[in-house]
């Protein structure tokens, strides 16, 4: 998640770093929730859930897939 370009970017422009987008994480609750779960289209044995926050201003949505093991990706 972290290497992906386009979310190194996306923390360039916002001006935080990992480890703030990683609280930000942390702070997610029920109040966030926008939808899920449904099955990944790419990855059908992955399950995702999404979450609206607006960090510095901006509206995201962050899209959290869960694995058979309980791991979550970004």
């Amino acid at each position: 998640m972290w290497s992906r370009q386009e979310n190194q970017q996306t923390f360039a422009e916002l001006g935080i770093s990992i480890g703030e987008f990683k609280e930000i994480l942390c702070k997610i609750n029920l109040n966030d929730y926008h939808s899920g779960p449904y099955q990944d289209q790419q990855y059908s044995y992955l399950e995702c859930w999404v979450f609206k926050k607006t960090i510095k201003g901006k509206v995201f949505y962050l899209r959290l897939q869960v694995d058979d093991e309980d791991q979550v990706a970004i």
